[in-house]
């Protein structure tokens, strides 16, 4: 598939160059642009490179070089106002399907991104390299998308983010072209994570207590590593504990990131000695001391130590332990392990915001399928807040709100993207209706909500630290309902809960409050349209519809309700009810009010009474007390 929007994009540019030029040399704009960039002429490349995924794009050809190299170039030399075109060429550039044709510059971006990856994702992607499978180019594609903390805005600013990153740890730590980015190992954390919160910079074991009263604290100079050491402490990481990166020489070896202070100490400095506190223990007393004050860490372990010499001081074995165990705790440190693998400084400047949304499958009018959205964003949890409190426009009035549905191909290119502007008398909510193509699309529901009477837009509400809300929310979506007329057929159910009619705004296109979050107490809404119904002699459609609930399990749960005959896990409701056509639209209750707060799966099913033909929709709920 043709990517529109780059299309799009790159012939509202100005004029071709080179038009004379068969664009069938794939190679001529890249080369072109690498020229120019080596000579310094950096504005001239970027606009060869731009203007030639141009030409390629209307030819559908694809060089994914233009991408990656125009990224690097105009984020190193801040040419801002082409991040959203060069984020758009660059994702673009991932749809090649000849994408190992030029297999060193993507070799280089995949080791790039790996850092910033869960470890089984990142050997899934290690795979995928070796084999030279092009469905890393989705993998790519999509990883950046769904990074992207503003989705409301064409330019992805986590790519951006990303190569500043880069680009200021070339400047700025040791260079080392063996390393992933050209640097030293302070560069592989500061592209995951960005700048510490707080970072110290010193020479271990300067001006610290040397402990002489000790037999052997005479021989600790003969242990020590006087080399600099630099630690760098994360606070926003999501962790329990504050994260520490440490670096520095150890003992022959280069500089480079190390598990903790103790791997300074080398371990002769804990061997040959028995009756005595060894000097390594000393000197790990010397080392935390030092740095006591710079995160609870080092004054925790500090004490630690000084407890277990209080009570082991003939015992050097006993002390070894604790070295031992200390390294083991660094080596094994669950923060970094299963912590954040990357980190936007763009979530420090931003506020989550609520996104209730609901999306269903229907046939329109004319029996063609559709892709039905309702959206409603608030600030407070519904949950906490009365539902009149946060519809009513007095809750929003004093931002400015907007939420966008952006649609995807299967590659992650951007297809197309739609902005809706809530209805003046519902001031946070939004629906949109789309085709509904074969093609597995992916989709994305952005929000943000800002203060107009402070910022002018999103992007200076950022800038200027007035922390706007911003969310978003990505789904994709089965096949198509089928229109056959023959067939029974069912939209997607929509989940809510009830809510009196002066609460809904009219353009919305579910009569329901879209979530699977069912206060305690609280009624089940299910909306759903029903096709295709047949009618009888008395020209009406006869159906009925059942609901069942039970817990959720692990797996399996919906496909064995139907056989359970415990009454404790099991809510049984049904209605009969007639329709004047063959399509009725049902906004059914179903009382749940006696069930525990907790996680629940159901299945409502229709049954067409004149043909006997029965359909199933499935779904999930939580009750929250």
């Amino acid at each position: 598939m043709k990517n529109k929007a780059i299309v799009i994009l790159l012939v509202s540019l100005s004029g071709l160059i080179c038009s004379g030029l068969s664009a069938q040399d794939m190679s001529f704009y890249y080369n072109e642009g690498a020229q120019l960039r080596d000579t310094g002429n950096y504005e001239e490349a970027a606009q060869v490179w731009i203007q030639g995924a141009r030409v390629l794009a209307m030819r559908d050809l694809i060089d994914p070089r233009i991408g990656i190299e125009l990224v690097d170039l105009v984020t190193k030399n801040k040419f801002e106002s082409q991040y959203e075109i060069a984020t758009l060429i660059y994702l673009w550039g991932y749809g090649s399907q000849e994408l190992f044709k030029y297999k060193e510059f993507i070799e280089n971006d995949v080791r790039r991104i790996m850092p910033l990856l869960p470890k089984a994702s990142g050997n899934e992607w290690k795979d995928l390299l070796e084999k030279e499978d092009i469905s890393i180019g989705r993998k790519i594609s999509r990883f950046w998308v769904e990074s992207d903390p503003v989705q409301s805005t064409p330019v992805n600013e986590r790519i951006i983010e990303h190569w500043e990153r880069i680009h200021y740890a070339r400047k700025n730590f040791r260079l080392n072209d063996n390393s992933v980015y050209g640097t030293d190992d302070r560069g592989l954390i500061f592209v995951k994570f960005g700048p510490p919160d707080q970072a110290v910079t010193d020479n271990l074991f300067r001006n610290s207590q040397e402990y002489m009263e000790n037999p052997n604290a005479a021989q600790m100079v003969n242990y020590k590593n006087y080399q600099e050491i630099t630690i760098w402490k994360y606070m926003n990481l999501g962790t329990d504990r504050n994260v520490i990166y440490i670096f520095g020489e150890a003992e022959s070896s280069p500089y480079g990131l190390r598990n903790g202070l103790d791997d300074f100490i080398p371990n002769r400095a804990y061997r040959g000695f028995t009756n005595e506190i060894p000097p390594g223990i000393l000197l790990q007393m010397q080392a935390y001391q030092q740095f006591e004050n710079f995160d609870p860490y080092f004054r925790q372990r500090l004490m630690e130590i000084q407890k277990q010499i209080s009570m082991y001081r003939y015992d050097a074995r006993m002390l070894r332990q604790v070295r031992d165990r200390f390294r083991q705790e660094d080596r094994n440190n669950p923060d970094k392990l299963w912590g954040p693998q990357e980190f936007s400084e763009l979530n420090l400047y931003i506020n989550d915001i609520e996104v209730m949304f609901s999306q269903s499958r229907i046939l329109d009018e004319n029996n063609e399928p559709k892709i039905a959205v309702a959206a409603m964003s608030y600030i407070e949890s519904p949950l906490t807040t009365e539902l009149s409190e946060i519809v009513e426009l007095s809750k929003m009035e004093k931002y400015t709100l907007q939420h966008s549905l952006i649609i995807r191909d299967s590659l992650m290119n951007e297809i197309d993207r739609d902005s809706e502007p809530p209805t003046a008398l519902f001031s946070n909510t939004s629906s949109f209706i789309v085709d509904h193509t074969p093609e597995k699309n992916h989709f994305t529901l952005a929000v943000e909500v800002y203060d107009p009477t402070r910022n002018s837009s999103l992007r200076e509400s950022i800038a200027s630290a007035n922390m706007p809300y911003i969310g978003h929310r990505t789904f994709e979506v089965p096949e198509p309902l089928n229109p056959d007329l023959e067939l029974l057929e069912l939209s997607d159910l929509v989940t809510g809960y009830e809510v009196s009619d002066e609460l809904l705004n009219k353009n919305f296109p579910f009569p329901v409050i879209p979530g699977e979050e069912i206060p305690y107490g609280q009624n089940l809404q299910v909306y759903l349209e029903i096709y295709h119904l047949f009618l009888g002699s008395d020209n009406l459609a006869h159906y009925m519809i059942e609901f069942r609930i039970a817990r959720a399990a692990e797996s399996g749960l919906i496909a064995r309700i139907r056989g359970r005959s415990n009454p404790e896990l099991l809510l049984t409701q049904s209605y009969n009810l007639d329709s004047n056509s063959r399509t009725a639209k049902e906004n059914v209750m179903f009382d749940i009010s006696s069930l525990e707060p907790g996680d629940y799966e159901f299945e409502v099913e229709v049954t067409d009474q004149m043909s006997g033909q029965n359909k199933m929709r499935m779904g999930r709920l939580k009750i929250k007390k």
